[in-house]
């Protein structure tokens, strides 16, 4: 299993391995899909209405309706890079992509539009990467604001930036190596970060004030993800072992529930349900957040 992802009303997953595939819960059953069934998607994430599955194959980028399984738009991302990470904003207006050069918006409305006319659909925002660094990880609020990390070397760094006005409000070095995680909070308030082998959680304001610092026992290529649930007042750690919730104004653990994986991390994705569904892949497991 390479990607899963989870509908906002709990009902769809979708998953990759060799092939993607949509899966209805409640039926029981396998959801058509078109063209993008031949996808290797490395990418999978439904937008906060449940109409719309962004996939991602390398460079190659498929907006798929949901509710007839048909691609109503592909196209090819810049310098052929590859996405890292995609998403929607909270309202449905905005689509991004993370590659390891750019963080590139395109307006939604205007794909399946362009696909139409046969025309080409630039982004309206792009935030490049630093010239001697690389995106690593990314995480929006729920006003538009996104953070984005830096890999960098020897030190990362983190980015806020604002896609409607293209203002970056900062751009802090952080004193060590980033990690693949990183979360913003839905209100924008709060942030949590791996940074050398250990879980932050920080304040956001005009710059990243650390809070609390929690050491992780990671072996050397382990993976781990983060997420906020829609609360901003709980952290979701997933990495091959164990799948860990956290207090982010206290930084103490919760619950931790075992996640063994035969390959690589889980990847947690959060739905917008109450109580809350958390998805994750290697093993493909479905938990509830009480």
């Amino acid at each position: 299993m390479r990607k899963a992802a989870l509908s906002p009303d709990g009902r769809l997953v979708a998953m990759s391995a060799r092939m993607t595939l949509l899966w209805d819960l409640q039926a029981g059953a396998e959801v058509t899909l078109g063209e993008a069934r031949q996808l290797r998607a490395a990418v999978l994430v439904f937008d906060p209405t449940g109409q719309w599955l962004l996939c991602g194959s390398g460079w190659a980028m498929s907006l798929v309706d949901v509710a007839t399984g048909q691609t109503r738009h592909a196209w090819f991302l810049p310098r052929q890079d590859e996405a890292k990470a995609a998403g929607f904003l909270a309202d449905g207006a905005l689509v991004y992509v993370l590659t390891q050069h750019g963080l590139l918006v395109w307006p939604l409305k205007a794909l399946p539009e362009a696909a139409k006319k046969g025309e080409k659909v630039t982004p309206i925002a792009t935030l490049r990467a630093p010239a001697k660094g690389e995106w690593r990880a990314v995480s929006a609020a729920d006003d538009g604001t996104m953070l984005v990390t830096d890999m960098g070397y020897p030190d990362g760094s983190a980015t806020l930036w604002n896609p409607h006005s293209g203002e970056v409000r900062f751009t802090q070095k952080l004193r060590g190596s980033l990690g693949g995680g990183a979360a913003l909070s839905p209100d924008g308030k709060r942030a949590a970060l791996l940074l050398d082998g250990a879980l932050c959680f920080y304040d956001v304001g005009q710059e990243l004030t650390l809070r609390h610092r929690a050491p992780l026992d990671l072996r050397r290529g382990d993976i781990a993800t983060l997420a906020f649930d829609r609360t901003g007042q709980t952290v979701v750690w997933a990495c091959d072992q164990e799948v860990k919730l956290w207090d982010a104004a206290s930084g103490a653990v919760l619950a931790s529930v075992p996640a063994k994986s035969r390959n690589h991390a889980p990847v947690a994705t959060l739905c917008t349900l109450n109580p809350q569904l958390l998805l994750t892949v290697e093993p493909l497991a479905l938990f509830e957040l009480r």
